[in-house]
């Protein structure tokens, strides 16, 4: 089974703070999270960028998607099962096999990695991004 890509960020002990002192929780997580989308805009584009173009359905249904965890908020890039489903309809093929075959390959084919390659190519820059968008979207939400 494929590991998860991660980008975590801790231990920045000021942006804590200045989220705390917002008052508002809804409102630090909605500069979080739109913090974290807008940073992960490159990581998607690189995404579908890589991936075959057949006919373009592959890459129209990579997207940024929030989850909610016990841990938090989660964003991801990729596809969920229903688009799985519409890219069986698509491409023709059964149960969402043919990106996930792309991406880890088959015993016919290596694995391409689209999804791998984008992300290793864009954690560094997405990671630094989220940094500076959170500051900015702090200083906004405090400006009212």
């Amino acid at each position: 089974m494929a590991s998860k890509a991660k980008i975590v960020v801790t231990g920045h002990k000021r942006i804590d703070a200045k989220l705390r002192k917002l008052g508002d929780e809804t409102l630090a997580k909605k500069v979080v999270r739109q913090a974290i989308r807008a940073a992960l805009k490159p990581v998607l584009a690189a995404a579908r960028a890589n991936v075959p173009r057949d006919k373009g359905t592959f890459a129209k249904l990579i997207k940024i998607r929030t989850r909610r965890s016990r841990k938090g908020i989660i964003l991801i890039v990729g596809l969920s099962k229903k688009d799985l489903a519409a890219a069986n309809a698509a491409l023709g093929s059964a149960k969402g096999f043919y990106p996930i075959a792309v991406e880890f390959g088959t015993a016919e084919q290596p694995a391409q990695a689209p999804m791998r390659r984008a992300f290793d190519a864009t954690a560094t820059s997405a990671r630094d991004n989220v940094l500076k968008l959170i500051k900015a979207g702090i200083l906004s939400a405090a400006k009212g």
